[in-house]
């Protein structure tokens, strides 16, 4: 019962309803969808370094790109953060 009382959601407060204009809408919209690539950027970039561990260290072009995509996805996943 203890833990119901403490996972349970808070009280819903009617507050008067206000519009936004289309141009907030769209606003609010583009963020979340930016905070959204941001995440996929980090993790489809967590998960290639973690692949990237397993691949031998011999260099070569195809290697050096499969980092710098990595890099190009860290990059994307700190610019969201900020």
């Amino acid at each position: 019962m203890i833990l119901a009382s403490v996972f349970a959601l808070p009280p819903v407060i009617s507050t008067p309803t206000w519009r936004c204009s289309a141009r907030e809408g769209i606003s609010i919209m583009f963020r979340i969808h930016l905070i959204r690539w941001g995440g996929l950027a980090a993790i489809l970039a967590g998960l290639l370094r973690t692949i990237a561990s397993f691949t031998p260290t011999a260099a070569s072009a195809g290697l050096q790109l499969f980092y710098c995509a990595i890099d190009v996805l860290l990059l994307v996943a700190v610019i969201d953060l900020w």
